[in-house]
């Protein structure tokens, strides 16, 4: 809050008075637009998370995705088409219509792909199980097995041994270093 004087002045004002007000101006900051969002994988919905700060309530968000989508939601969610460097823009607008706006860059990671052979799958000396999971520009760090038979597993290539022949699901979820998961699930015959 300040004061502000406005003086009107003429060389020819007829001999008139010089005329003066004052008046009380509040001058409030603009908005801060800010956000942060969960990981980013190809195809799967990423959370984004507003964290604006304003003196004066913010009214309205306007996002921006690459170009592709948008959405007036305060926290939305969008699953980016490509993966690579993406952006995302926010602008905010408080509710003395002042704005702000924020850009970044969004890396966008590859979805693994889940896969596993089982070359020889019989009951006696157990079932070996070898992951052929794959990711582009990323590592798998995680493996979880489900047999089937209600065990489970987190190794790699993992060596199960079943109590009885048959027909079993077979499941496998990946997950990459940037947090991207795939899963796959395979009826697999255990052989006597």
């Amino acid at each position: 809050a300040g004061g502000v004087s406005i003086i009107f002045n003429s060389l020819n004002n007829g001999g008139c008075n010089v005329v003066r007000d004052t008046f009380a101006l509040s001058i409030s900051p603009s908005p801060e637009a800010e956000f942060i969002f969960d990981s980013v994988c190809n195809g799967t919905p990423t959370n984004f998370i507003d964290q604006s700060a304003s003196v004066e309530p913010i009214v309205s968000w306007e996002w921006d995705f690459n170009g592709e989508s948008s959405s007036t939601q305060q926290n939305p969610a969008y699953a980016f088409n490509n993966a690579g460097i993406n952006y995302t823009t926010l602008i905010v607008t408080s509710a003395n219509d002042c704005t702000d706006t924020l850009t970044k860059d969004i890396t966008v990671h590859f979805l693994p792909e889940a896969g596993f052979e089982t070359p020889a799958p019989c009951l006696e000396g157990g079932t070996q199980y070898y992951d052929t999971s794959s990711v582009d520009s990323a590592s798998i760090v995680s493996w979880n097995w489900n047999f089937g038979d209600g065990s489970s597993s987190s190794e790699q290539d993992p060596l199960h041994q079943y109590s009885d022949a048959g027909n079993y699901a077979v499941g496998l979820l990946v997950i990459s270093e940037y947090g991207c998961r795939d899963s796959i699930s395979t009826a697999v015959e255990i052989y006597p």
